[in-house]
């Protein structure tokens, strides 16, 4: 393996350290995390959730984001699945940086600045949705300049599909790259 892979399963690995160093995590926002992974997952099981919420039909600018944390928890329960899902969305970081430096041609070695990135303040913050919407955002901005460079079907199918995802994880990046993808 190349010694850019070898960082970055590195610097994923070292993401993940401060998830799973503590008993509790120190996430400003992981108990509303916690009971929204909880109420999705017992909605049709307690009858106080629908006297005390209203269920959205159809995908929201969140859906995927809880949809996940609600599968998490019925496999693992609530706590362990916001670390797992938080654990996907920064272990993914260095590897949708690695796909993005490799596209755009730059020295892979800048992959190193994506470590302060990885542990952000919207990390500590507990903001699971807008967290895994970053490394979507990487890869589709790859994808995009892929496109516009050989603009062919099999390269044009993940813009769109990517941009749908990124409108199901989080608002603001995908308002970012609705406004950023024709700049380019």
């Amino acid at each position: 393996m190349a010694a850019c892979t070898w960082l970055t399963l590195a610097l994923s690995a070292l993401t993940l350290l401060p998830l799973f160093a503590v008993d509790l995590l120190p996430l400003l926002d992981a108990p509303q995390q916690l009971h929204l992974a909880t109420v999705l997952g017992d909605w049709g099981e307690n009858p106080l959730w629908p006297q005390a919420y209203v269920l959205v039909p159809g995908p929201v600018p969140t859906s995927w984001p809880y949809g996940l944390l609600t599968v998490l928890a019925r496999l693992w329960g609530t706590e362990i699945a916001v670390r797992v899902a938080f654990g996907l969305a920064l272990a993914a970081l260095p590897w949708a940086a690695l796909v993005l430096l490799r596209t755009v041609g730059h020295n892979r070695w800048l992959l190193l600045g994506i470590m302060p990135w990885c542990l952000n303040a919207e990390f500590f913050a507990g903001q699971l949705a807008l967290c895994l919407s970053l490394p979507v955002f990487l890869v589709l901005l790859a994808a995009h300049l892929r496109w516009l460079r050989q603009p062919t079907w099999w390269r044009v199918w993940p813009v769109p599909v990517l941009l749908a995802v990124l409108a199901l994880t989080h608002p603001v990046p995908f308002v970012v790259a609705v406004c950023l993808l024709p700049l380019l």
